[in-house]
């Protein structure tokens, strides 16, 4: 029995690696869209968390911030805005609880000498060793009129409570409109360097009366210095106060962001302006 074998011919060949190469580039064609919606979408995304994240960590830190602490600055490349933040807030009575038999001069707090003793409501929830009033707030970042000596709450008699200070201290421009005792942290900083992209933040570092200019400045690189890069990849940034003629600021800060993801022709960027209430009552 003869038996014949034939296989593809040049032009059957050509004819196939053809239409492969048309199915191919009409699967890539198709698969291509999707996949780049995809990619931009998530990019858009990721813009989106980067200036949302800005602003809610910037707004928290806020609204826990010493009055009349915030302040800012710009340095052209960097921006920054600076505050105290507060652990816990006392009340301190200016006049005697009724019927306590205690001594007048152990019960109010005294603006006209050192005072060693006071009533106060309010918890201490945390350590009260740094104590100042909020008209003070932007003295304080040079320790100006900050109660430095140890207070150590004692009894409560009729819902306050006794501190008790050591040494005795006197508050020079006391005293408070609303009768308030804050107990401050260390400041909290926002560095925005446009040179490395970055908004960076900067807890529990040393208070100095000076401005960081960048984040090389030794008062953001002081001992239990904590830090975090809120964003990336910032292209433009400010920050002014309603009243910038000078710091503490006043009333409102407003700060804008713009982040951008890609290289051009093919990037996304997303500006944002957040507008927040200062706290200036004492």
């Amino acid at each position: 029995m003869h038996t014949s074998e034939r296989g593809f011919t040049l032009i059957e060949l050509v004819v196939s690696i053809t239409l492969s190469a048309i199915l191919m580039a009409t699967v890539a064609l198709m698969m291509g869209a999707p996949v780049q919606t995809y990619l931009d979408q998530s990019r858009r995304n990721e813009l989106v968390d980067a200036s949302n994240r800005i602003s809610r960590t910037l707004a928290i830190d806020l609204q826990k911030a010493l009055p009349n602490s915030v302040r800012i600055d710009d340095f052209g490349s960097t921006k920054v805005v600076q505050m105290i933040e507060v652990r816990d807030v006392l009340y301190y009575r200016d006049e005697p609880p009724a019927d306590t038999g205690l001594p007048i001069a152990d019960q109010e707090l005294r603006f006209s000498s050192p005072d060693d003793k006071f009533f106060a409501y309010g918890a201490f929830t945390a350590d009260p060793s740094l104590l100042v009033l909020g008209s003070n707030g932007n003295e304080a970042y040079g320790n100006g009129d900050v109660m430095t000596s140890v207070a150590t709450p004692g009894a409560t008699t009729l819902g306050a409570h006794s501190v008790t200070l050591s040494p005795a201290f006197q508050f020079a421009n006391g005293p408070s409109p609303t009768n308030r005792l804050f107990a401050i942290k260390g400041p909290i900083t926002y560095i925005c360097n446009l040179n490395t992209g970055r908004v960076t933040r900067f807890t529990d570092h040393a208070r100095d009366l000076t401005m960081p200019v960048d984040e090389t400045a030794p008062q953001l690189n002081s001992a239990g210095t904590q830090s975090s890069v809120v964003a990336s990849g910032v292209t433009a940034c400010s920050v002014q106060c309603s009243l910038p003629a000078g710091n503490p600021c006043q009333r409102t800060l407003t700060f804008a962001t713009t982040v951008t993801r890609g290289t051009a022709p093919d990037s996304d960027s997303i500006r944002v302006m957040q507008q927040y209430p200062v706290e200036n009552t004492p």
